[in-house]
């Protein structure tokens, strides 16, 4: 009996990684795009106010953002969970953020537990936990000791700040400052400069782009429009600016927008990156460049690609064909490290990644920011630096081993994983097992398993939550660092959180939205908040269906559409879990509402046909067969089920057509011969039938269906050791098909092989007692009727 075969819901899978993304040269003569503009991010004081904080830091506690010499930035631009800690009234800085700020220069011993610092002509030695330290070899107390949180070293700021450098530091509500002014500001009557630069810091005016209509623009926090959507795209804010983009698809032109909407440097780029240390990556006539603050093209457009500047460095590809290379420009755009690499990465913790030849088998290693070699290219992969350590490859690309390295290149975690994250927050996701059995967990420093492999994808820890997908619905949702769930698996697919919210989206395809969601689980920023959620409920729900649990499908499937009642998607899924339980007239209903919602739609048209098909309704599945196909000509399934119903009203002839159809369409589907050799098989035309089964054989060589076929013919045929040799590659493919059996069984009682047929007889017996009853009427089994084992067999 045919049967149709369902469409497979595809799910897209996205690998996410880090890309050498390819920027250019600019035209000299646009040197500017939008004129001078005020870049303090504290705009509403005057310059003389404002100016008090050039050549500061300002930090607040509790935030993962910092204004340095009145820039916005941030103290880890990979995780936002990294932030000023406060510990009995004192505040703990990361070192690495503060050394780089401060121009100095910092090393950490995890063997000894000591930190070591240069600043200036001031040496300074310290350990974790220790109550003293050292400058200059004179011995000094500490306000509070410095710690490791999470695998990442915290120096006491003011310490620091005060015993280092002789700077001032300045503390109030949470904001401190570090200058070399003494009262640089006033408690009373900066107030107000105070309160703004708090908000700036504290997040709470942070935004959000948002796509709403196809158009772009920003929320708050709370999920309040700030910047109405009115640009094609728009980026993340980035030291108080970001990238928009207007025009078309066919003419984009990018430029950046303040926090006010303001457009600061007019669109006239063909592509733009995000600000990083003053500077910003765009792209004219397909060479890159970079410009400031004002929108003055600070290095002339004339890379083929580059990155934007980390540590001081930016990445650039010179050359042409295979004589392309990278190297690092400072930021006057002097070749600093020259071109000659294949790959490169951004500089973190002071090192970046280079490789030496072609993608597949080329080897990855490490530079310094002088462009020394620290660590030969050897690994057939490699990542940035994380929390001291990085993870490499070794082995072959594709079936080589991850590890984890120190900055000597030393292995701290051999290499044992399929795949690994990079370490944030003191924890990495790693898999185990391979193929199906492959499961993310994530482990700590020491390679210990921190929590168990159980995920099928884990991403890393950003402010104390990783989005991991579990395997029951094959969605995103979030745990904390012991593993717990904190959000509820619903998401088709989630970025980790940064400031306070993340990303996510639900559904695929015509239900694709997105919007982003709250430590707390609130949606946040999304058109109908109902709507999303049902999205969420059509996935679990087609996922249940899927793994054959009908009644549960069905009740998520029903509180999809008590959230969304056009939401299409969910009355085609009910219809076929319905279906399934041969609920067929239930089932159609659900296609009637669909076809509503959606005429345009071929599916729902389908949907029914095949449910009418299944109710033995065979006109009438033609006819809904017939009204898919004026919506889409080329809809195999359509074709298939009228070829079905064509021949169970023995109108096998026109059952071809429709099927010749299909295999017009998709040549290299075994379905369609199998479905023409069928109906010629019910003609009686064994010997074409045979011809179409081969066709179908070849396409797929371990098609069941179609190789018993192939026997039947030739059973027909009177040919049968020929029927036999099919019906033995039919056990061979699947040893519980009781049919097989029967078939061989009849075959060898017309060869008046009676042991064989009395054998094959009995374990199709064993598998389906049907057959007794079969076996009975046969007279294929009149040869061996008379036989003491066939009457034992139909005695049971």
């Amino acid at each position: 009996m045919k049967k149709i075969m369902y469409a497979a819901v595809l799910t897209v899978v996205m690998v996410f990684c880090f890309l050498n993304a390819s920027y250019g040269k600019a035209n000299s003569n646009d040197q500017s795009s939008g004129g001078a503009y005020k870049t303090d991010l504290l705009a509403s004081q005057n310059d003389n106010t404002a100016s008090k904080f050039n050549n500061a830091i300002l930090l607040y506690v509790g935030s993962p953002k910092a204004l340095i010499n009145n820039v916005e930035t941030l103290i880890d631009s990979r995780n936002t969970g990294i932030v000023t800690v406060a510990k009995n009234n004192k505040s703990l800085i990361p070192a690495e953020f503060i050394m780089q700020k401060l121009n100095g220069s910092y090393k950490y011993d995890s063997a000894k537990a000591t930190i070591s610092i240069t600043l200036g002509k001031k040496a300074i030695s310290m350990k974790l936990g220790s109550s003293s330290m050292t400058v200059n070899g004179t011995t000094t107390v500490l306000d509070i000791p410095a710690e490791n949180i999470y695998g990442r070293v915290y120096i006491p700021l003011s310490s620091i700040a005060k015993n280092g450098l002789g700077k001032q530091v300045f503390y109030s509500r949470g904001l401190i400052i570090i200058s070399d002014k003494e009262n640089i500001v006033d408690e009373n009557t900066d107030k107000k400069l105070i309160n703004d630069t708090i908000k700036m810091l504290d997040g709470s005016t942070e935004l959000y782009p948002v796509n709403q209509d196809g158009k772009y623009g920003y929320i708050d926090k709370q999920g309040k429009i700030t910047i109405k959507p009115q640009f094609e795209w728009a980026g993340d804010f980035s030291e108080g600016f970001a990238g928009v983009k207007t025009g078309t698809d066919k003419n984009p032109k990018y430029g950046f927008i303040n926090k006010k909407g303001e457009i600061v440097i007019k669109p006239a780029y063909d592509y733009v990156m995000n600000f990083s240390e003053g500077l910003a990556a765009v792209k004219l006539n397909g060479k890159w460049g970079f410009i400031d603050y004002t929108g003055k093209l600070a290095i002339a457009t004339q890379f083929n690609s580059a990155f934007s500047f980390s540590e001081g460095l930016a990445g650039v590809d010179v050359g042409e064909g295979k004589r392309v290379k990278w190297g690092f420009i400072d930021k006057s755009g002097k070749m600093i490290i020259k071109p000659q690499y294949d790959e490169v990465t951004d500089f973190f913790e002071g090192l970046a990644v280079i490789a030496v030849g072609d993608f597949g088998t080329a080897k990855y290693g490490y530079i310094d920011r002088t462009g020394k070699v620290v660590i030969k290219p050897q690994f057939s992969c490699a990542s940035t630096f994380s929390e001291g350590l990085a993870s490499v490859k070794e082995g072959d690309l594709f079936t080589g081993k991850c590890g984890f390295i120190d900055n000597t290149g030393k292995f701290v975690i051999k290499p044992q994983y399929g795949f690994t994250g990079r370490f944030s927050e003191g924890l990495a996701a790693v898999s185990t097992g391979e193929g199906l059995t492959e499961k993310f967990g994530y482990i700590d420093k020491k390679g210990d398993f921190v929590i168990k492999p159980q995920f099928t994808w884990a991403f890393d820890f950003t402010e104390g939550l990783a989005p991991v997908q579990h395997e029951d619905f094959g969605l995103y949702g979030f745990i904390d660092r012991k593993g717990h769930t904190v959000i509820e698996s619903q998401f088709n697919f989630s970025f980790g959180f940064h400031m306070g919210l993340a990303n996510v989206s639900v559904g695929i395809y015509k239900n694709f939205e997105e919007g982003y969601i709250a430590k707390d689980g609130r949606y946040i920023g999304w058109r109908n908040i109902n709507s999303a959620k049902a999205k969420v409920f059509l996935k679990k729900g087609s996922v249940l269906y899927e793994n054959g649990k009908y009644k549960e499908a069905i009740d998520c499937l029903d509180k999809a559409i008590n959230l969304d009642a056009g939401l299409v998607g969910a009355y085609n899924y009910k219809g076929f879990a319905l279906d399934s339980l041969g609920r067929h007239k239930e089932a159609i209903n659900c296609y009637d509402k669909a076809i509503i919602l959606d005429p345009k739609s071929p599916d729902a048209y389908y949907y029914k046909a095949d449910s009418l098909y299944s109710m033995g309704e065979y006109k009438k599945a033609i006819e809904y067969c017939d009204k898919a196909l004026k919506l889409d000509d080329e809809y195999i399934d359509a074709y298939n089920c009228k070829g079905f119903s064509l021949d169970e009203l023995g109108m096998h002839e026109e059952a071809i057509k429709c099927y010749e159809k299909a295999i017009e369409l998709d040549p290299e589907s075994a379905y369609g011969y199998y479905y023409i050799a069928d109906s010629l098989y019910c003609l009686g035309k064994y010997e074409k039938c045979i011809e179409y089964c081969n066709e179908a054989i070849e396409l797929d060589s371990e098609y069941i269906y179609a190789i018993s076929l192939k026997g039947d013919a030739l059973y027909s045929l009177g040919r049968y050791e020929k029927a036999i040799e099919c019906y033995d590659e039919v056990i061979d493919l699947d040893p519980e098909d009781a049919m097989a059996y029967y078939q061989k069984a009849r075959a060898c009682a017309m060869l008046n092989k009676t042991a064989e047929a009395i054998e094959n007889l009995e374990i199709a017996i064993e598998l389906d007692p049907e057959y007794i009853e079969w076996a009975e009427d046969d007279e294929a089994f009149d040869n061996v009727r008379d036989t003491s084992g066939f009457k034992e067999l139909m005695e049971g």
